[in-house]
Protein backbone atom coordinates (compact mmCIF):
# COMPACT_ATOMS: atom_id res chain seq x y z
CA UNK A 1 0.00 0.00 0.00
CA UNK A 2 2.83 2.39 0.93
CA UNK A 3 4.57 1.62 -2.35
CA UNK A 4 1.40 2.54 -4.28
CA UNK A 5 1.11 5.87 -2.42
CA UNK A 6 4.77 6.70 -3.14
CA UNK A 7 4.31 5.81 -6.82
CA UNK A 8 1.22 8.02 -7.00
CA UNK A 9 3.13 10.91 -5.45
CA UNK A 10 6.02 10.37 -7.85
CA UNK A 11 3.70 10.42 -10.87
CA UNK A 12 1.99 13.57 -9.58
CA UNK A 13 5.32 15.37 -9.13
CA UNK A 14 6.45 14.28 -12.60
CA UNK A 15 3.28 15.62 -14.21
CA UNK A 16 3.59 18.87 -12.22
CA UNK A 17 7.21 19.36 -13.30
CA UNK A 18 6.26 18.70 -16.93
CA UNK A 19 3.43 21.23 -16.66
CA UNK A 20 5.80 23.87 -15.26
CA UNK A 21 8.37 23.25 -17.99
CA UNK A 22 5.69 23.73 -20.66
CA UNK A 23 4.55 27.00 -19.05
CA UNK A 24 8.13 28.28 -18.89
CA UNK A 25 8.71 27.44 -22.54
CA UNK A 26 5.62 29.46 -23.50
CA UNK A 27 6.48 32.44 -21.31
CA UNK A 28 8.25 35.49 -22.83
CA UNK A 29 12.03 35.32 -22.74
CA UNK A 30 13.13 37.37 -19.74
CA UNK A 31 16.58 37.73 -21.29
CA UNK A 32 15.38 39.27 -24.58
CA UNK A 33 17.18 42.47 -25.54
CA UNK A 34 16.13 45.37 -27.72
CA UNK A 35 17.91 48.38 -29.24
CA UNK A 36 16.49 51.82 -28.62
CA UNK A 37 16.78 52.81 -32.29
CA UNK A 38 18.23 51.29 -35.46
CA UNK A 39 19.18 53.65 -38.30
CA UNK A 40 19.82 51.90 -41.62
CA UNK A 41 21.80 53.45 -44.48
CA UNK A 42 22.69 52.14 -47.88
CA UNK A 43 26.35 52.30 -48.93
CA UNK A 44 27.27 55.39 -50.98
CA UNK A 45 27.89 55.52 -54.73
CA UNK A 46 30.01 53.06 -56.66
CA UNK A 47 31.62 53.44 -60.07
CA UNK A 48 29.15 53.31 -62.96
CA UNK A 49 30.77 50.79 -65.28
CA UNK A 50 30.78 47.05 -65.99
CA UNK A 51 33.51 46.36 -63.43
CA UNK A 52 32.62 48.81 -60.68
CA UNK A 53 35.33 47.68 -58.28
CA UNK A 54 35.05 47.11 -54.56
CA UNK A 55 35.29 50.71 -53.33
CA UNK A 56 33.27 53.90 -53.40
CA UNK A 57 33.48 56.29 -56.31
CA UNK A 58 34.61 59.88 -55.79
CA UNK A 59 30.96 60.87 -55.41
CA UNK A 60 30.45 58.07 -52.91
CA UNK A 61 33.40 59.26 -50.84
CA UNK A 62 32.00 62.78 -50.88
CA UNK A 63 28.63 61.40 -49.74
CA UNK A 64 30.25 59.51 -46.86
CA UNK A 65 31.59 62.78 -45.43
CA UNK A 66 28.21 64.45 -46.00
CA UNK A 67 26.53 61.64 -44.01
CA UNK A 68 28.91 62.22 -41.09
CA UNK A 69 28.15 65.94 -41.21
CA UNK A 70 24.40 65.22 -41.28
CA UNK A 71 24.60 63.15 -38.11
CA UNK A 72 26.74 65.77 -36.39
CA UNK A 73 24.42 68.66 -37.21
CA UNK A 74 20.96 67.06 -37.28
CA UNK A 75 20.88 64.05 -34.93
CA UNK A 76 18.75 65.89 -32.36
CA UNK A 77 16.21 66.80 -35.03
CA UNK A 78 15.87 63.39 -36.65
CA UNK A 79 16.94 60.75 -34.12
CA UNK A 80 16.68 59.90 -30.43
CA UNK A 81 20.31 60.83 -29.83
CA UNK A 82 23.84 60.31 -31.09
CA UNK A 83 24.75 56.83 -32.33
CA UNK A 84 26.26 54.44 -29.78
CA UNK A 85 27.38 51.72 -32.18
CA UNK A 86 28.32 51.68 -35.89
CA UNK A 87 27.73 48.48 -37.88
CA UNK A 88 28.61 47.64 -41.49
CA UNK A 89 28.69 44.50 -43.59
CA UNK A 90 31.83 42.40 -43.57
CA UNK A 91 33.64 42.37 -46.95
CA UNK A 92 33.25 38.65 -47.48
CA UNK A 93 33.69 36.19 -48.99
CA UNK A 94 30.14 35.84 -50.33
CA UNK A 95 28.84 32.38 -51.16
CA UNK A 96 25.79 33.40 -53.21
CA UNK A 97 27.55 36.05 -55.28
CA UNK A 98 31.33 35.44 -55.27
CA UNK A 99 31.89 38.18 -57.86
CA UNK A 100 30.84 40.80 -55.27
CA UNK A 101 33.02 39.41 -52.48
CA UNK A 102 35.36 41.69 -50.55
CA UNK A 103 33.40 44.86 -51.29
CA UNK A 104 34.32 47.51 -48.71
CA UNK A 105 31.78 50.19 -49.69
CA UNK A 106 29.71 49.81 -46.53
CA UNK A 107 32.79 50.17 -44.31
CA UNK A 108 33.94 53.20 -46.31
CA UNK A 109 30.51 54.83 -46.12
CA UNK A 110 30.41 54.95 -42.32
CA UNK A 111 34.15 55.47 -41.71
CA UNK A 112 33.91 59.30 -41.58
CA UNK A 113 30.99 59.00 -39.15
CA UNK A 114 32.96 56.55 -37.00
CA UNK A 115 35.99 58.86 -36.97
CA UNK A 116 33.90 61.94 -36.19
CA UNK A 117 32.25 60.26 -33.21
CA UNK A 118 35.60 58.92 -31.99
CA UNK A 119 37.06 62.44 -32.05
CA UNK A 120 34.06 63.89 -30.21
CA UNK A 121 33.99 61.07 -27.63
CA UNK A 122 37.55 59.77 -27.14
CA UNK A 123 36.44 57.74 -24.11
CA UNK A 124 34.08 55.57 -26.20
CA UNK A 125 34.83 52.79 -28.67
CA UNK A 126 33.49 53.71 -32.11
CA UNK A 127 35.23 50.95 -34.04
CA UNK A 128 33.01 49.71 -36.87
CA UNK A 129 31.41 46.39 -35.92
CA UNK A 130 31.25 44.08 -38.97
CA UNK A 131 30.44 40.52 -37.88
CA UNK A 132 28.39 39.39 -40.89
CA UNK A 133 28.31 39.70 -44.68
CA UNK A 134 25.61 41.38 -46.76
CA UNK A 135 24.10 37.93 -47.39
CA UNK A 136 23.20 37.58 -43.70
CA UNK A 137 20.59 40.27 -42.88
CA UNK A 138 18.40 37.94 -40.83
CA UNK A 139 21.35 36.79 -38.73
CA UNK A 140 22.25 40.45 -38.16
CA UNK A 141 18.74 41.21 -36.96
CA UNK A 142 18.84 38.22 -34.59
CA UNK A 143 22.16 39.44 -33.18
CA UNK A 144 20.74 42.92 -32.56
CA UNK A 145 17.76 41.45 -30.71
CA UNK A 146 19.62 38.90 -28.57
CA UNK A 147 23.03 40.38 -27.73
CA UNK A 148 23.10 42.56 -24.58
CA UNK A 149 25.73 44.73 -26.30
CA UNK A 150 22.92 46.36 -28.33
CA UNK A 151 20.30 46.63 -25.59
CA UNK A 152 18.96 50.18 -25.30
CA UNK A 153 21.49 51.51 -27.83
CA UNK A 154 21.18 53.74 -30.89
CA UNK A 155 22.74 51.82 -33.75
CA UNK A 156 23.69 52.94 -37.27
CA UNK A 157 23.88 50.09 -39.80
CA UNK A 158 25.22 50.34 -43.35
CA UNK A 159 24.03 47.53 -45.66
CA UNK A 160 23.47 46.95 -49.37
CA UNK A 161 20.12 47.94 -50.85
CA UNK A 162 19.32 44.40 -52.04
CA UNK A 163 18.97 43.10 -48.49
CA UNK A 164 17.97 46.17 -46.45
CA UNK A 165 14.26 45.33 -46.57
CA UNK A 166 14.98 41.77 -45.39
CA UNK A 167 16.98 43.18 -42.48
CA UNK A 168 14.18 45.64 -41.67
CA UNK A 169 11.52 42.93 -41.66
CA UNK A 170 13.69 40.63 -39.54
CA UNK A 171 13.91 43.41 -36.93
CA UNK A 172 10.13 43.19 -36.57
CA UNK A 173 8.86 45.93 -38.89
CA UNK A 174 5.45 44.92 -40.30
CA UNK A 175 4.84 47.93 -42.53
CA UNK A 176 4.78 47.50 -46.30
CA UNK A 177 8.19 48.33 -47.78
CA UNK A 178 8.81 49.61 -51.29
CA UNK A 179 11.83 48.14 -53.08
CA UNK A 180 15.00 50.11 -52.39
CA UNK A 181 15.88 51.34 -55.87
CA UNK A 182 19.41 50.87 -57.17
CA UNK A 183 19.53 54.60 -57.96
CA UNK A 184 18.60 55.65 -54.39
CA UNK A 185 21.61 56.46 -52.19
CA UNK A 186 19.88 59.15 -50.13
CA UNK A 187 17.11 57.43 -48.18
CA UNK A 188 17.47 56.44 -44.51
CA UNK A 189 15.38 53.97 -42.50
CA UNK A 190 14.79 54.98 -38.88
CA UNK A 191 13.40 52.13 -36.74
CA UNK A 192 12.28 52.75 -33.17
CA UNK A 193 11.22 50.12 -30.64
CA UNK A 194 8.33 51.16 -28.42
CA UNK A 195 7.98 48.29 -27.71
CA UNK A 196 7.50 46.85 -31.22
CA UNK A 197 9.54 47.98 -34.23
CA UNK A 198 8.09 50.96 -36.13
CA UNK A 199 9.72 52.32 -39.28
CA UNK A 200 9.98 56.02 -40.04
CA UNK A 201 11.53 56.44 -43.52
CA UNK A 202 13.56 59.60 -44.12
CA UNK A 203 13.47 59.91 -47.93
CA UNK A 204 15.51 63.09 -48.26
CA UNK A 205 17.85 63.86 -45.36
CA UNK A 206 19.01 67.50 -45.48
CA UNK A 207 22.55 67.08 -46.71
CA UNK A 208 24.13 67.98 -50.03
CA UNK A 209 27.16 66.69 -51.90
CA UNK A 210 29.71 69.01 -53.44
CA UNK A 211 29.32 67.94 -57.07
CA UNK A 212 32.76 69.26 -58.09
CA UNK A 213 34.38 67.08 -55.46
CA UNK A 214 32.02 64.19 -56.15
CA UNK A 215 32.83 64.03 -59.85
CA UNK A 216 36.57 64.60 -59.85
CA UNK A 217 39.17 62.34 -58.23
CA UNK A 218 41.88 64.98 -58.52
CA UNK A 219 39.88 67.56 -56.56
CA UNK A 220 38.94 64.94 -53.98
CA UNK A 221 42.52 63.79 -53.53
CA UNK A 222 43.72 67.40 -53.21
CA UNK A 223 41.10 67.99 -50.54
CA UNK A 224 42.14 64.85 -48.64
CA UNK A 225 45.82 65.79 -48.90
CA UNK A 226 45.03 69.30 -47.70
CA UNK A 227 43.20 67.93 -44.66
CA UNK A 228 46.12 65.59 -43.94
CA UNK A 229 48.58 68.48 -44.10
CA UNK A 230 46.46 70.59 -41.75
CA UNK A 231 46.26 67.70 -39.28
CA UNK A 232 50.07 67.61 -39.09
CA UNK A 233 50.36 71.20 -37.95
Amino acid sequence: MLEKINLLKSNTYTKYALFLSILMSLAPNAEAFQPKEVIILRHAEKLIQKNNGSSLSAKGMARSTAIASFFKNHYQEYFLGEPDIIVATDPGPLSKNPAKSYTIRELQTVSPLSNMLAIEHPDKDYSIFHPLTSEQPEQMAKLLLTDPKFDGKIIVICWNNTNINTLTKALGVTQTLDPWLDSDYQKIYDIRFNPTAVLNPIPNPPYTINTKIGENWEILNNLINGVNELSKR
